[in-house]
């Protein structure tokens, strides 16, 4: 995977406490230290934000 850091914080689901969501990555106003897929920050599930979004991700289908 290439650029995984961008412009908003993603939510994703805990690898380390099942059932937890957090949020991942960095967005455009955090230093550099913060925009990392490393950075991982748990959130209120009804927490909202202009800097948190979703990645989407899919298997293509094996004939387009």
């Amino acid at each position: 995977l290439h650029d995984m850091a961008v412009n908003v914080f993603e939510w994703t689901e805990s690898s380390l406490t099942a059932n937890e969501a957090v949020a991942r990555g960095g967005s455009y106003f955090m230093s550099a230290i913060a925009a990392r897929s490393t950075n991982r920050t748990p959130l209120a599930p009804d927490f909202h934000d202009p800097a948190l979004g979703a990645r989407i991700c899919a298997t293509l289908p094996a004939e387009l």
